[in-house]
């Protein structure tokens, strides 16, 4: 009677929403959604109020699913005015992967991988930008799209080559963290590039830039982010800092703001082609595998490690110094705990020395013994 009509009703109304959510993801956030809206309050009612009845708690279940497939249906066929961005109530839904759990879970992921990496396993520096190597729990599994056995805690993988990623660079922490407010950013990831990874300072913009262009990526005539930043590559008071930073930035625009993987952007296919000072390459692992045999990475690292040890800023009179470093970094296999060590065992590490009003500072070679 009543419940086969109710079976055959909702089964209709499942096949209906079932074909305007597209992924599992979709899915899953629409029936949590429903989850939350419907047995929520009847549950809360049922625990914190005496006068709760089983009439009452049926009631509220009932009109919170109504009410949720109604709004789903009418975002899905009500007229396109009415719905904008396809949600009844003009919030468009950008990232409904993204929460909370999914930024902590981010920033760990990056930790671990560096740790694990440098310290754990004492592994080549270099390597961090051409590792697949991927700390995963169930919450950033969704966002990479990549199964997690687990339900709760940690689980050590590695990223398929298919799915484009290699490398820190390529992970969640820095895509999303360098990226505008629901839009990815070419510009602020190239800018990162080169200021994190290669210690090169790259000038703000001029105060009067027009950034209107670059902004509008519902403009069909330049779909992607490629094609936006034309007008940024020519105009002479962009182009010095635009051509350093977008040919890395644009080789990370297969990852959208959240760092989730795509191929198309406004139903375009993404370019990612790109160059590193004069090397052409594609993608994230070529990106990765740049950044690995730049001089300036691992340079980078050795002011960067040297600083935070002394405190300060290298001196004028350092440079030979930081030059040793670089070469004893090197002898050890770009391994930042002998890295670490020979900064810890030099006298320029932990003593004054009569010239240091000059910028002049004693060490000593740890291979020959010899003060330097």
């Amino acid at each position: 009677g009543l419940q086969k009509v109710m079976v055959v009703i909702l089964g209709i109304v499942a096949l209906f929403v079932g074909i305007k959510l597209t992924s599992v993801l979709n899915m899953a956030f629409f029936a949590y959604t429903i989850y939350g809206v419907a047995i929520t309050p009847a549950l809360l009612a049922a625990l914190t109020w005496r006068r709760a009845t089983k009439a009452g708690g049926l009631a509220s279940i009932l009109l919170g699913t109504l009410v949720c497939l109604g709004l789903k249906l009418f975002s899905a066929f009500g007229p396109e005015r009415l719905n904008p961005e396809g949600d009844p109530f003009g919030i468009p839904l950008i990232y409904p992967a993204f929460n909370s759990t999914v930024a902590e879970d981010a920033r760990e992921q990056t930790l671990r991988t560096i740790t694990g990496h440098l310290l754990e396993e004492e592994g080549d520096y270099r390597d961090l930008f051409t590792t697949r190597a991927a700390p995963l729990t169930r919450s950033l599994g969704i966002v990479y799209r990549q199964p997690v056995a687990v339900r709760n805690g940690w689980t050590q993988t590695e990223f398929p080559e298919r799915s484009g990623r290699a490398g820190i660079q390529s992970q969640l922490a820095f895509l999303a963290l360098h990226s505008h407010p629901g839009r990815s950013s070419p510009t602020l990831r190239g800018k990162a590039i080169r200021e994190v990874f290669m210690c090169q300072h790259v000038p703000d913009p001029p105060v009067d830039v027009d950034f209107v262009g670059i902004n509008d990526d519902t403009n069909t005539a330049r779909p992607t982010a490629r094609d936006r930043l034309v007008a940024h590559r020519v105009q002479p008071a962009c182009k010095a800092c635009h051509t350093l930073m977008d040919p890395l930035g644009l080789t990370l625009e297969r990852y959208d703001g959240l760092g989730a993987f795509r191929t198309k952007e406004n139903g375009a296919v993404i370019d990612v082609s790109g160059s590193l000072d004069g090397r052409e390459f594609e993608a994230a692992p070529g990106l990765g595998q740049a950044l690995r045999n730049h001089p300036e990475t691992t340079r980078c690292l050795v002011k960067k490690v040297y600083r935070t040890a002394v405190g300060r800023a290298e001196l004028g009179g350092e440079k030979d110094y930081l030059a040793y470093l670089e070469q004893a970094f090197a002898r050890a296999g770009y391994r930042l705990p002998a890295l670490m060590r020979t900064i810890a065992t030099s006298q320029a590490f932990h003593r004054v020395t009569p010239h240091e009003a000059e910028g002049v500072v004693a060490y000593t070679d740890t291979n020959t013994g010899g003060k330097r």
